[in-house]
């Protein structure tokens, strides 16, 4: 993809911020959320698009990680990590009653992710989507598939959003996204979604070489995965309820092919959030 052709700065209170973002348009690019919802009514076969998505971004984190800066999570950033997960998931508890009785089972869940630092474990953290799911997709005519909405999760504060954060949040957050549309069909197809979530993983691998420290496998996730997803599904659940409702937003697209060379100037420092309702 061509580099933006335009983008618009502004500082306030000593701070820079990126206001907009000027790109080309993608001409007959299909939303992922109601491509999958298309091919799922007329029972055909995802996974090709799913690999291909997994490549993509698969593509997007590498060259992410090759333009910006990394960081390693130990003990400590991993409790702070703890500690926002289960602040949402009181937050999502209390907006959705129904989740209550397995809020302990979570608690615990979280905790042990906590634990992993304190076995040694670590985590490479970068600059990821932040947002990820079929919503944030457009797949072009010619089979590609471009992400867009690099702002982050809008309900999320701002300084949150700039921070370095695991890859793996990113594939929790599409694996979830496919676990979304297969419930939405009628009747539900969760063994569309397990095809989709292998498909993707293999096509993510393709790129990377493994996903050893991000994901090993789909059917079968280790444990940082299974507290990303949880992550993810409990932001999902606390602002729209058990079912994801992804919009298109247009087709104005950050693309995969981000330069190591030249990062976009959008996220450096990252854009400051539309308001736009939440899939």
């Amino acid at each position: 993809m061509p580099a933006p052709t335009a983008w618009l700065r502004a500082e306030l209170a000593d701070e820079p911020y990126v206001l907009g973002v000027l790109q080309p348009f993608v001409q007959g690019a299909s939303d992922g959320w109601e491509l999958a919802l298309g091919e799922l009514a007329k029972g055909e076969d995802f996974a090709a698009e799913a690999r291909s998505l997994g490549r993509a971004t698969a593509e997007v984190h590498v060259a992410l990680a090759r333009a910006l800066p990394t960081t390693t999570l130990g003990h400590a950033q991993l409790e702070r990590l703890v500690d926002g997960m289960t602040e949402r998931l009181d937050a999502a508890a209390q907006a959705v009653p129904a989740l209550r009785p397995y809020v302990p089972g979570l608690h615990s869940a979280f905790t042990a992710l906590a634990d992993l630092a304190a076995e040694g474990e670590t985590w490479t953290a970068q600059r990821i989507h932040g947002d990820l799911h079929l919503g944030q997709c457009l797949y072009s005519p010619s089979g590609e598939w471009s992400l867009i909405d690099f702002e982050g999760e809008p309900s999320r504060p701002l300084a949150e959003r700039r921070m370095p954060q695991p890859p793996v949040r990113d594939i929790a957050g599409m694996l979830r996204s496919f676990d979304y549309a297969a419930h939405s069909a009628t009747p539900a197809a969760p063994g569309w979604a397990d095809v989709c979530r292998a498909a993707y993983c293999s096509g993510y691998a393709e790129v990377t070489g493994s996903i050893r420290g991000r994901i090993r496998s789909c059917s079968a996730p280790t444990r940082r995965t299974r507290r990303s997803t949880k992550s993810c599904t409990r932001h999902g659940i606390g602002l729209i309820g058990w079912r994801c409702r992804c919009r298109r937003y247009g087709a104005c697209p950050t693309r995969r092919d981000v330069s190591p060379a030249h990062p976009p100037p959008f996220l450096t420092p990252p854009l400051t959030p539309p308001r736009r309702p939440r899939p």
